[in-house]
């Protein structure tokens, strides 16, 4: 991949997990701005052919949308195997998909609690084994998570 002033270059191929909404669509259709070639992929596929579509009306980017739960690690390394056949490579992987809960300690709900970590530390775990092995192989690939914050420690644990 190469970085240029302004972002990445034409062609730089991303994998956006969490890409139906939030932050992971955000991120999807700014390195379609760039003329990414993007894997976008969340659960809803609705969502994600939503999301493609818009990221392949910029020119220069291509999307293909690839439904997957990241806490499943065979469909995870499902997405990076349709990156490798589709455009030969994995620039860089954002795991941005993600989940949150909020309340009392004493009052959240153990199930929630392990959703959340399913989802926010297993995910990106389940993100960078998938797509480490391709990027080892070229010598080069970038990695990125949503940030933690004071009430979601655990979007980076992994």
């Amino acid at each position: 991949m190469r970085t240029g002033e302004r972002g990445p270059a034409p062609g730089t191929v991303v994998v956006v997990t969490g890409a139906s909404s939030g932050i992971g669509r955000a991120v999807a259709r700014a390195f379609a701005g760039y003329g990414a070639r993007l894997v976008v992929t969340a659960r809803s596929a609705d969502a994600l052919d939503e999301v493609a579509r818009e990221c392949a009306a910029h020119p220069r980017a291509e999307a293909v949308a690839v439904p997957a739960d990241v806490t499943d690690a065979a469909a995870t390394d499902r997405v990076a195997r349709t990156a490798l056949d589709r455009f030969g490579r994995v620039d860089v992987w954002v795991n941005a998909a993600g989940v949150g809960v909020l309340g009392r300690l004493d009052r959240v709900p153990p199930d929630d609690v392990h959703r959340l970590w399913e989802v926010n530390v297993l995910g990106v775990l389940h993100g960078v084994r998938a797509a480490l092995p391709a990027m080892r192989r070229r010598g080069r690939g970038r990695g990125s998570c949503r940030p933690p914050t004071p009430w979601r420690p655990t979007w980076c644990g992994a």
